[in-house]
């Protein structure tokens, strides 16, 4: 494993759609130019879409495909397209993964599984699976279905890697209308927590014995559900450790009372969100640590009339705990490095609290590199959501 680039990237010109896609494109050009990038080494992307409705989705969708099968040629990276606005009503924004450093060594596959791409990235002895945009078909199919159709897919390409569940190590959730909830016969059921009911049926088929992912869940305007996961087997003198957070309880050890509606099944208990607070993926070549979704909660409860300014501080110190050198210790990991993230995604649930974010990310971290997207959060109670990565170069 090696150090990664995450790079979030706005269009600078442009009004259409199409003319803000080039945009970004010409500017993810530059930034490969300046990076010593490789088109061909990108690992994965993720294009994110302002679209009116589920029909305005798919047109653009299928305009930023084109793009950017000109853009790469074939085969393109893995990439997930999801329904959630770029800072500032941009039509489009990009967020690509490539490795920093590329060697002899260094060497991507790409394969699939039905029709789902995916691609194999190794270097040295260490070997990476990167898989995007892997979706449940949304006609007339609601989240627990679209949930397992996913989840099954995902069961296929691990399998045909020799691979499990437990292999993941960052996960992203997109689920459509995440909190919404609705009535079945009489018992109030939420989109998430049926998503979460499915992820436990499936994670039971693996032994976690490293712990779960790093994960985000979060929700979009369309799309149904959508996954996109890195996984990666365990290799010689190389460590992988789940990160706990002090001031949070662990996700999957969330009590019933703050998971929403009833379980899928009356003799069943509701599935915790199975994903841990980080996890941290280092070998000699370096490393990385995956910060999952991160919120405003401590303990395991959400905030109370906070405003999007508060929530971004409070979830802001929760990350500098998480990523202290103290925890790290405790994890199992000692540094004599400050950890600090080298990029941050940051989801705004309203549009008019994006500034009031912005200006809190600065003077809580100052200037790291960060994608703001307009998204729904997992709990009703929450403004503002923030996940990221951590570069750990080899000692």
């Amino acid at each position: 494993m090696d150090i990664k680039h995450f790079l979030g990237i706005l269009p600078e010109t442009g009004v259409k759609p199409k003319e803000q896609i080039n945009s970004c494109l010409s500017a993810l050009d530059r930034k490969f130019k300046s990076l010593s990038i490789r088109k061909s080494s990108v690992l994965k992307q993720t294009v994110f879409i302002k679209a009116a409705d589920s029909e305005d989705f798919l047109s653009l969708k299928s305009q930023f495909e084109s793009a950017l099968a000109a853009y790469y040629g074939h085969p393109a990276p893995p990439t997930s397209f999801v329904g959630q606005p770029p800072q500032d009503q941009r039509f489009v924004a990009l967020e690509v993964v490539a490795p920093a450093h590329w060697d002899s060594s260094s060497q991507i596959i790409h394969k699939s599984q039905g029709n789902i791409g995916y691609l194999v990235y190794t270097c040295g002895k260490s070997k990476e699976v990167y898989a995007a945009g892997i979706a449940g078909n949304t006609e007339k199919k609601e989240t627990a279905q679209q949930a397992s159709a996913v989840f099954s897919a995902m069961a296929n390409i691990l399998k045909q890697e020799n691979l499990t569940f437990s292999h993941i190590v960052r996960q992203w959730n997109y689920i459509e209308n995440i909190v919404d909830t609705h009535t079945d016969s009489g018992n109030l059921k939420q989109n998430y927590q049926k998503f979460n009911d499915i992820r436990s049926q499936f994670y039971s088929q693996a032994n976690f014995s490293r712990g779960y992912p790093a994960a985000t869940g979060i929700g979009m305007n369309t799309g149904g559900v959508i996954v996109d996961f890195i996984a990666v087997p365990p290799a010689a003198e190389q460590t992988i450790l789940p990160l706990s957070n002090p001031r949070q309880i662990d996700a999957h050890q969330y009590s019933q009372s703050v998971l929403v509606g009833k379980a899928a099944s009356p003799t069943a208990q509701k599935g915790t969100p199975k994903f841990e607070r980080a996890k941290l993926v280092i070998s000699p070549g370096g490393g990385c640590i995956y910060i999952s979704g991160t919120a405003a909660i401590v303990g395991q409860k959400h905030p109370v009339r906070e405003t999007a300014r508060e929530q971004t501080l409070t979830t802001l110190d929760n990350i500098t705990q998480l990523i202290s050198r103290e925890n790290l210790e405790r994890a199992g990991f000692p540094t004599s490095h400050v950890p600090k993230p080298a990029y941050l995604r940051v989801y705004v649930k309203k549009p008019s609290d994006l500034t009031a974010v912005q200006q809190a990310c600065l003077e809580h971290s100052g200037e790291i590199p960060t994608l703001y997207v307009i998204s729904d959060i997992c709990r009703k109670e929450l403004l503002v959501e923030i996940e990221g990565i951590v570069n750990l170069e080899s000692s």
